[in-house]
């Protein structure tokens, strides 16, 4: 059977899931590009971002009912997991369409989706190709990194699909399909802000990291493809920021250089937040000013921890002293820089998270986040906690609450989870409750769109910090 009409939906979490941040609401690119692979092969295809919309499941469920489409897609990850398996039961007992689940929880949980869901298939990893292949009806058996319950109700589980090697191939992303840009939040210096990936993969070995989507070999999109998108960002859309979600885009240096200096070059008048993470192992002094000059105003640095035994456990490879330089390079140019620590590993211990908090102060970098370590399925500290009988909470159907320090989901060998909540609040306390830095953050702010970010973000942070 052939799909010629599809609704793709990003589930709005804010029903079933508490403490979500809201000063950074990105577009569901995972869907984006879906969505262009199906209408390249003439599907019509449509993207509901109930998140953005806060549209609960009962009016995405009567749209649903009133566009018929033929198939519905849903996204889903830790943060949306129990909304979109509750909105794939209420679509069926409607009799509705046929339903298939993607992103990194159903794709690390295959199983666990379909049996809680009700859902039809679990697309598996990079889903162009494989919702593709659904769409034009390809036999399921013959499908490729899928998994799908027979008329009976048995469970199959189809071998990996291959990733794409090329990715210069995939269509450009169907950013049409998106409400505006202007909608969607993060700091933004200059509106509206454009979000791409410029890559897939990473090759590091981090335990709690989930790399069931895009797998760890590195592929990148060639300096010239990344470029032509953010061009087609900023003539058709307008955009003046660009914020790039890579998990790494600096792996590739000669790569990355390239690609900045192709957009220093072309003079297209943005600025860059580079503000997923990027490594600084093989980062130069030449590279960070090619930053500069390509309009780069923020990066995100993953430290994860300061603490030896810590980084040694979780295989983050992380060179402190290398951090130290690069953030020191950053402050030189007038770089805005933020290192990203966990807190509550396994085998944490107060004098070790006390070493990363100092390391933070110290190294002084202009932000820095003390996240709660938050278990995701698929990756291999997860089995580990599952394994060991540290797991305090199934997450087999998602979270209850988000990423704001409400809630650990696991239990530490060596503290308890008001002790690793209560150096969580004083982490940010003595990094934040300096006069300097305070200061220093107020003298950032440069348009309102980045005031209005910073409040948000305070109001968020205040009940972390006063716990």
């Amino acid at each position: 059977m052939k799909y010629k009409k599809v609704l793709l939906i990003n589930p709005y979490p804010g029903q079933t899931v508490s403490g979500i941040n809201q000063a950074n609401v990105f577009p569901p690119l995972g869907l984006v590009y879906i969505a262009s692979a199906l209408r390249a092969n003439d599907i019509q295809v449509k993207i509901v971002d109930a998140n953005l919309l806060k549209l609960d499941n009962g009016k995405v469920v009567e749209q649903i009912m009133t566009e018929s489409p033929d198939l519905v897609g849903i996204s889903l990850n830790i943060v949306t997991a129990k909304t979109g398996l509750l909105l794939s039961r209420q679509i069926k007992e409607r009799g509705g369409p046929l339903v298939c689940l993607g992103g990194a929880f159903a794709s690390s949980l295959p199983q666990d989706s379909l049996r809680i869901s009700d859902a039809d298939i679990v697309v598996r990893g990079e889903g162009e190709r494989s919702i593709v292949d659904i769409c034009l009806g390809t036999s399921l058996p013959h499908i490729k990194g899928i998994s799908w319950k027979t008329e009976s109700g048995e469970l199959v589980i189809n071998e990996d699909a291959q990733l794409i090697d090329d990715l210069d191939a995939i269509s450009t992303a169907a950013y049409d399909l998106l409400p505006p840009f202007s909608q969607y939040r993060s700091r933004a210096r200059r509106l509206p802000v454009g979000y791409i990936f410029t890559s897939r993969g990473c090759p590091f070995h981090c335990t709690f990291c989930n790399h069931n989507i895009f797998g760890k070999r590195f592929r990148g999109f060639s300096p010239k493809r990344v470029v032509a998108d953010i061009e087609h960002l900023v003539t058709k859309y307008g955009v003046r920021q660009i914020d790039i979600l890579d998990d790494n885009f600096t792996f590739d240096m000669a790569r990355a250089e390239a690609i900045l200096d192709l957009i220093t070059e072309r003079r297209l008048g943005i600025v860059i937040n580079l503000q997923n993470g990027i490594r600084v192992d093989n980062l130069t002094k030449r590279v960070v000013d090619k930053m500069k000059k390509a309009g780069v105003f923020k990066v995100g640095i993953g430290c994860e921890s300061a603490d030896a035994d810590t980084l040694k456990e979780i295989r983050k490879g992380a060179d402190l002293d290398k951090i130290r330089r690069t953030v020191g390079w950053f402050k030189g140019e007038g770089i805005i820089s933020y290192l990203f620590f966990i807190i509550g590993f396994p085998n944490d211990t107060k004098e070790g998270i006390m070493r990363t908090i100092d390391f933070a102060c110290e190294t002084d970098p202009t932000g820095a986040n003390f996240t709660l370590l938050l278990p995701f399925p698929g990756s291999e500290l997860y089995d580990h906690l599952k394994t060991e009988g540290l797991l305090k909470s199934d997450l087999s159907a998602g979270i209850a609450s988000g990423f704001t320090g409400a809630k650990m989901y696991h239990r530490c060998r060596h503290l308890t989870e008001e002790e690793v909540i209560a150096l969580q609040a004083l982490a940010y306390k003595k990094f934040y409750l300096r006069p300097a830095k305070i200061i220093e953050h107020l003298s950032n702010i440069r348009s309102f769109s980045e005031l209005r970010w910073y409040l948000d973000i305070l109001k968020e942070g205040l009940p972390v910090i006063n716990k």
